[in-house]
């Protein structure tokens, strides 16, 4: 695909028409009579359906082809090649390749592909969720042949091979099978950077730590807008599904003008919308009760028309007294295309989740339903036009023992790109959104409430000059905020930011990158007009939380958002066959950080922090050892902001890897050991010790069908990631996935 005079030229392998003439041979499988007719068909439908997935590379690699009727004509027309042999990918659909079909570990540059298949490759196409059909398809002696289709539906998340900037770090369900999670915090912590803040509790809420700062200043980007919860700013992973992660990419600060005062994280779907209907079943089983059945079903149901379902049902009998807890997830969604419009896209996710809090504290409830409407045309990333006009709503309920939590988050946004302009690729996006909670507390039944609504507009330019990728962007945002039931005003915000990454590669597997970023974060609406009394809520996202025995919480309305500053820096390495080294550095500072604040020793609030700097530093390592054998590694070390923060300066964890396959690659085995490694920390009441923990889990695939067994905290380490909440000991958990396809 190039420009030339301002248009966009493909070339594609769509099917034939049904007037083309080719030459066929009788049906082998059968002694009846064929007649010509019939032979077209059959032999048109096997060569289809082995240029089937060459269609998919390329159609995913240029714009939509429901843009416009003329770009639609445009593409019918264009010239059909056929060839005994696939012509070489280039990178671009190399990227794509390794991206959406082959969930192995991703880096930024584009993997070599050779002309076999090895034991890798075949076991990241096995591992995949999107089947290759040409096979299925080519054994039908009967099938219809059908006008030419218009190209599979694809989501734009999905779609998007490029990262969101050239120093971006990512992972995907390769690596996060090989941990035995248990949920989705477990599993997205296996990424260098993140402390997974939980009780080890199922169903308890659970977050991920930024160095540095709180679960407050990590962002997460989901169907292109963030997740974070309205009511805090915060995304408890308790809510979000593990099996509704593909690829996880991290970023050390802000980029593509997406605000965030710490860490941002993008998670994407795996649905890809097979045009036969594939399924995926899930279950894990663990101690005291914990089981954990998914179920998920994508298809495309007609050239026009594609949908998935997924179900998630957890069940947990509970560690000790009090803890049990259930879980419920629904994932609904579906593709339909407008002809000489675009693609509407709609997604509706309702999670609820029960569960009983510790020291007889009563029980406490989440609901949460988000719904996304989107309509687009092209594909992002791509040279040519991109344009995207989306909504989002969010509702999340949560309950106490003494009180309830009700916040909503309503927004739109429009994207729109430019093409290559001089070899710029420019995208602009302008959005508007309102988020609102109300805080009800007993006895004293005081609701105060608040919204806050931000507009916001960012730029952003990614350039290529021979071996520099370079990317800037800039935002703009402003922000009021009204508190009521006193229906105050307060003065507000108009904050400017952006940033610069780039990246040099030394060779082909090498490359330096750099990142300089400058972002913010809104306060949370409990911290500006929270109140409860007697015994907090869980607020174990803070960095420094409020003591859970205080009388009063008085919410601040008058406090700053927190600004930050990053400059970092890092070299990057990759070669095929699972072979990746990331490592980074960079210096963080923090202005008006909030912490809490004692009003009395029974009456607590929350303020502005004077600045401070943290030093940050993340290495993750996977390379080939000998044969089968391989060796991963994570480290993460992080200055805290003061020697009272719950979280240790160094963690991270090494895993001695075996993968081979057998009987013709129908049978894989894989087996992992992992030592991770948490360091000491220490609170105003609390010194919490170093530790080693151990795991282990082994892997038997055959075909579609996968089974496991593994077991966790070998030697049962009592390490607390929250004070007074011990670790669980050596426990054993096992498990099926099975992908079925029509």
């Amino acid at each position: 695909m190039h420009l030339e005079a301002g248009k966009c030229i493909f070339t594609a392998m769509l099917p034939l028409p049904h007037n083309f003439q080719t030459e066929s041979r009788p049906n082998q499988r059968s002694n009846t009579p064929v007649s010509g007719s019939d032979r077209v068909a059959v032999v048109w439908t096997q060569f289809s359906a082995l240029l089937l997935l060459m269609m998919l590379l390329t159609l995913l690699s240029t714009p939509s082809a429901f843009a416009s009727s003329e770009l639609l004509e445009h593409q019918r027309n264009v010239r059909i090649q056929l060839s005994d042999e696939q012509p070489p990918l280039s990178s671009a659909h190399q990227n794509i390749d390794t991206t959406i079909a082959s969930p192995t570990i991703l880096s930024t540059e584009s993997t070599d592909s050779s002309a076999s298949m090895n034991n890798s490759e075949v076991d990241s196409l096995m591992d995949s969720m999107f089947i290759n059909e040409s096979d299925s398809l080519a054994m039908s002696d009967s099938i219809e042949v059908l006008p030419p289709p218009l190209p599979p539906i694809v989501p734009p998340d999905s779609a998007n091979p490029v990262p969101f900037s050239p120093t971006s770090f990512r992972l995907n369900n390769r690596e996060f099978h090989r941990h035995g999670f248990k949920d989705a915090v477990e599993m997205l912590a296996v990424a260098p950077g993140l402390y997974p803040r939980q009780t080890q509790l199922y169903g308890q809420p659970a977050y991920l730590i930024p160095p540095g700062g709180s679960a407050r200043d990590l962002t997460v980007w989901f169907r292109g807008r963030p997740y974070n919860d309205p009511i805090t700013g915060t995304t408890n992973f308790t809510s979000f599904e593990a099996e509704e992660v593909q690829i996880a990419e991290y970023e050390a600060a802000s980029v593509r003008g997406i605000p965030t005062s710490g860490y941002l994280m993008r998670l994407i779907q795996p649905y890809a919308y097979s045009t036969r209907p594939v399924t995926k079943i899930v279950y894990r089983q663990g101690w005291y009760g914990l089981g954990r059945a998914d179920w998920r079903i994508a298809h495309q149901v007609s050239n026009e028309v594609a949908y998935h379902i997924g179900v998630n049902i957890t069940e947990f009998q509970g560690r000790f007294n009090n803890t049990a807890a259930n879980t419920s997830n629904l994932r609904i969604g579906g593709r339909r295309t407008l002809r000489g419009i675009g693609q509407l896209s709609i997604q509706w996710m309702e999670f609820r989740d029960q569960w009983y809090r510790p020291f007889d504290a009563g029980r406490s409830g989440i609901r949460r339903n988000d719904i996304d409407v989107s309509l687009s045309s092209g594909v992002p990333g791509d040279s040519c036009l991109y344009r995207e006009l989306g909504l989002w709503y969010v509702r999340n309920e949560s309950s106490y023992r003494y009180g309830n939590e009700d916040g909503n988050r309503l927004g739109m946004k429009f994207e729109q790109g430019f093409g290559d302009l001089n070899g710029h690729d420019l995208l602009a996006r302008v959005d508007v959104e309102r988020i609102a909670a109300r805080f009800t507390r007993r006895p004293t039944e005081i609701d105060p409430h608040a919204a806050r609504t931000t507009t916001g507009l960012s730029l952003t330019d990614r350039v290529t000059f021979g071996k520099i990728d370079l990317q800037g962007s800039l935002r703009a945002e402003y922000s009021t905020l009204k508190v009521s039931p006193d229906t105050v005003e307060f003065d507000d915000n108009l904050m400017a930011g952006g940033s610069v990454s780039a990246s040099y590669s030394l060779t082909d597997s090498l490359r330096l990158f750099g990142l300089a970023s400058s972002s913010w974060r809104y306060p949370g609406l409990d911290e500006t007009t929270g109140y409860w009394s007697v015994r907090t809520p869980d607020r174990w996202m803070d960095v420094l939380p409020v003591p859970d025995y205080t009388t009063f919480y008085h919410g601040n309305p008058a406090l700053k958002p927190v600004k930050t500053d990053y400059v970092g820096a890092g070299v990057a390495m990759s070669w095929p066959e699972y072979r990746q080294i990331h490592v980074q550095s960079g210096i963080r500072q923090w202005r008006d950080q909030i912490l809490p604040y004692a009003m009395t020793p029974n009456v607590w609030t929350r303020d502005n922090y004077e600045n401070y700097n943290s030093l940050e530093s993340t290495v993750y390592a996977w390379t080939p050892l000998y044969g089968p054998v391989s060796a991963a590694a994570s480290f993460t070390y992080a200055e805290p902001i003061t020697p009272a923060a719950p979280v240790p300066e160094i963690f991270g964890w090494a895993s001695l890897r075996f993968m081979d396959h057998y009987y013709w690659n129908q049978l894989r085995i894989r087996a992992t050991v992992t030592a991770y490694f948490w360091d000491e920390y220490q609170t105003a009441t609390y010194y919490q010790e170093s530790a080693w923990t151990y795991d282990a889990i082994l892997n038997f695939k055959v075909f579609n069908f996968e089974a496991y067994y593994g077991t966790r905290n070998v030697m049962g380490a009592p390490y607390q990631f929250i004070p007074s909440f011990p670790n669980m000991h050596r426990d054993e958990i096992w498990g099926v996935r099975w992908v079925l396809f029509d």
